[in-house]
């Protein structure tokens, strides 16, 4: 495979979307965008991208504002910028045109995990005519788990890690794997939660695309791949996870596709598990690949 990193250019010129892009070699018959979590970034999927490359996906993974190399400086790490939340829907929208433009003829698919998978959600209400399919990892009910804290000094991160103690470190709630908790940890791209402001327009965003009248939007034949650990904490142990594909098939969607790995916690693509989780969404995005030849 080649990799590759482009640029986007948007609004905010103080974060200018980072895009890291991951190319089959045989040539690509699909296309799959990834939306990181919160407190990491899009280099995080090399792994997973090279076995979505060899089922034949270009791969491209955008560093949200606040992430990975779109931030310019330390300061900027966890801060969405003057545009808030909207400013990442607005990145990950252009992300899906371009690609679609310079891909014309292939399958565009979209995986959000985590807060990606809330930035997802809300593409899904607005936008789900662009794309042949949506997956969602380590989700839960967006406007659920964005809602204030009872105390506005707890630790977001520290309260999702509290079900595993006693804990090794401060993010054994990711997953059972120690070697890939380690390498969070020592990531300084990673491991940070966002400002507050940043946090209040996710949340408030969250409580409106969560509506059944924004969820009624999503276009009806979309295709929706659901998967989590039943021990992520993100998705209370899976009921979140249930309730979210819950409000899409009550909204019509006809063809969603619920996984719940038993044991597992937040970042299956980083689990014990990761080969059974990546090959069980390749086989299911598999469909949506075009045959070789045509």
């Amino acid at each position: 495979m080649a990799y590759s990193e482009i640029s986007m250019a948007r609004g905010d010129a103080s974060q200018l979307p980072v895009v890291h892009v991951w190319t089959p070699d045989a040539g690509a018959r699909g296309v799959l965008v990834i939306a990181h979590g919160m407190g990491e970034h899009g280099l995080r999927y090399a792994r997973f991208a090279e076995s979505a490359n060899g089922a034949g996906f270009v791969v491209y993974a955008i560093d949200h504002r606040g992430h990975g190399r779109t931030v310019r400086s330390e300061d900027q790490l966890g801060d969405f910028g003057p545009d808030g939340w909207a400013g990442l829907l607005d990145d990950l929208t252009a992300l899906v045109e371009r690609v679609s433009k310079e891909h014309a003829g292939l399958d565009v698919l979209l995986l959000g995990h985590s807060m990606g998978s809330f930035l997802a959600q809300h593409f899904l209400t607005e936008s789900s005519g662009a794309i042949a399919a949506a997956a969602l990892s380590g989700t839960t009910a967006a406007d659920l788990i964005t809602a204030p804290p009872e105390d506005p000094e707890a630790d977001l991160f520290m309260a999702m890690n509290a079900a595993f103690a006693p804990t090794r470190t401060d993010f054994d709630w990711l997953s059972r794997d120690p070697q890939e908790v380690d390498r969070y940890v020592a990531d300084p791209l990673c491991g940070f939660t966002v400002a507050d402001a940043s946090l209040a327009s996710m949340g408030a965003d969250a409580l409106a695309f969560s509506q059944q009248d924004a969820t009624a939007r999503v276009r009806n034949d979309l295709p929706i791949y659901v998967f989590s650990g039943d021990r992520d904490p993100v998705g209370a142990n899976g009921e979140g996870v249930e309730l979210v594909a819950t409000r899409y098939r009550e909204a019509g969607v006809e063809d969603v596709v619920l996984r719940l790995y038993p044991d597992a916690r937040h970042e299956l693509l980083n689990e014990t598990n990761r080969d059974e989780v990546t090959d069980d969404f390749l086989a299911w995005a598999g469909r949506f690949l075009r045959a070789s030849g045509e």
